[in-house]
């Protein structure tokens, strides 16, 4: 005989009871408290302080942040730099013969093509000379010694085809190639100079309206030559294959990657599932940093973990998705994730909830217990369950079942165990210790940026930055470093710091 599932009919059952799905989240009371009284003592905090005092600020942001190493993007070096190239082009600037743009770290002197060149040709024109002449003469400031000259040349889509340039390729890259000469017999380090050339492939305005006419205004400002001042390449490095024994001093170490957080259990719930399904990794849920957080299951191998951080940021759009290792000497301070049950039913009177219990075991096989709230509610409930993705499987298959259709998912609130990261950026790994100082003093000088060095086994020298307690904070140096002109493959880590539950 097939079991059946459990009646629907909960007044033929339970003729005194109500059925609930309704959660119950009066449990987040004491926690609104707690915030409250934190909000409280914030705003007498700063209240206190002396807002026209630059150093009372600074004081305040050291007693909450004082493991932090800021980082401040006021002004750096290469502001100043371009400060000082635009005094010294002034003229060129007013008249408009040049523009000075700031692209990252690199600094950019664009001409229009139309004013050095005739139509079809590379041959300088004599009488661009001169504004050569005085931006060469410009960079050949002491102050510019450490940057590179690349000389670009792009070109609008009107087909060029001739015996001398079969394409607008050929064409852009002569003529960079004819300013770079230029700059060479003018003093300019061979070793300094590069010329690239582009093409139509890199417009700055449509060449063509949406009807495919041509728009002579915009094609004029996409035939032009960029002057890209860019600091010199750093010492050979690669990307960063092994980790730090900064970040990882034992061997009780696992990785993981951390791909969102989100105030709401619901929508990391959400993003843990949609990322089961289109990938193929399992994912867990934890609370840290006071938001449910998404990560993948926890490896052994950072080689593993690496891979694997390199397949959901492309999922995810963002490389400056979190690569978590967590190592401890002792592994039972390793926080486990969150768990889940699934809650069929709330009834006011216990009995009834240990027969509705009695029925649903006797027709499913499934784990079931009863929670019992301060409210005298008693809830039923299914599980637990160790992952977000096995859990909605359930689900699911409960609905199909013959469950009410109102049954839910929700965390074990005693597997949420609250806890926190700070964050640190790992930048490159070196064969000498030499070539990552010098890393360090370029970043340093162009970004603001103060960086570590340690130093692992065999003779592998590391670059890092400090810690980061602030996650926006950490993401936006993450990402100055990655589009900078550095050519860096930076791995940002969470290091895990668990704290005693509350």
């Amino acid at each position: 005989m097939s079991k059946q599932p459990p009646s629907q009919n909960n007044k033929s059952l339970y003729p005194n009871e109500i059925l609930d799905t309704e959660d119950d989240n009066s449990w987040q009371v004491s926690y609104l408290d707690i915030i409250t009284i934190i909000l409280g003592f914030l705003i007498i905090l700063l209240s206190l302080s002396e807002f026209t005092s630059v150093t009372s600020l600074t004081s305040v942001s050291q007693l909450f942040k004082s493991s932090v190493q800021e980082t401040e993007f006021l002004t750096t070096p290469i502001e100043e730099i371009q400060s000082e190239l635009e005094a010294s082009l002034s003229g060129d600037l007013k008249s408009g013969e040049i523009e000075i743009i700031r692209d990252l770290n690199d600094l950019l002197i664009r001409f229009s093509s139309d004013d050095l060149y005739r139509s079809g040709s590379a041959t300088l024109q004599q009488g661009a000379l001169p504004l050569f002449d005085r931006v060469i003469s410009a960079i050949k400031s002491n102050r510019f010694n450490d940057f590179n000259v690349e000389v670009e040349g792009h070109t609008d889509n009107t087909p060029i085809s001739s015996s001398a340039y079969p394409s607008n390729w050929e064409l852009s890259t002569t003529r960079a190639t004819n300013v770079v000469k230029y700059f060479r017999g003018m003093g300019i380090e061979e070793g300094r100079l590069k010329a690239s050339g582009y093409a139509d492939s890199k417009p700055l305005v449509p060449n063509e309206d949406a009807s495919g006419n041509s728009i002579p205004r915009n094609k004029a400002l996409n035939r032009r030559v960029d002057i890209r001042l860019y600091y010199a390449s750093v010492p050979k490095h690669d990307s960063t294959s092994s980790i730090s024994p900064v970040l990882a001093d034992n061997n009780n170490c696992r990785y993981s990657v951390q791909i969102g957080g989100f105030q709401s259990f619901n929508n990391s719930f959400s993003l843990a599932n949609d990322a089961s399904r289109k990938t193929n990794y399992s994912f867990e849920i934890t609370f840290n940093n006071n938001l449910f957080s998404v990560r993948s299951e926890p490896r052994n191998s950072l080689e593993d973990a690496l891979k694997i951080h390199k397949e959901l940021a492309s999922y995810t759009g963002d490389d400056a998705i979190g690569l978590i290792h967590q190592c401890y000497e002792d592994t039972g301070l390793r926080p486990d994730p969150i768990r889940y049950q699934i809650q069929v039913a709330a009834f006011q009177n216990k009995s009834n909830a240990e027969r509705y219990i009695s029925e649903i075991t006797s027709n499913l096989t499934v784990l079931a217990s009863i929670s019992s709230t301060d409210n005298g509610s008693h809830k039923v409930m299914l599980g637990p369950y160790q992952s977000p993705f096995t859990a909605s499987e359930k689900l699911a298959e409960f609905k199909k079942s013959g469950l009410p259709e109102g049954i839910f998912i929700k965390p074990v609130i005693e597997s949420i165990l609250p806890y926190s990261f700070n964050f640190r950026i790992q930048l490159a790994k070196f064969e000498n210790r030499n070539d990552a100082e010098d890393l360090s003093q370029s970043i340093a000088s162009l970004m603001g940026l103060q960086t570590e060095i340690s130093e692992g086994e065999n003779e592998a020298v590391y670059l890092l930055t400090g810690e980061f307690q602030d996650w926006k904070n950490a993401k936006q140096v993450f990402n100055d470093l990655r589009n900078s002109s550095y050519d860096l493959s930076p791995v940002l880590y969470l290091l895990e710091q668990v704290k005693p539950p509350i």
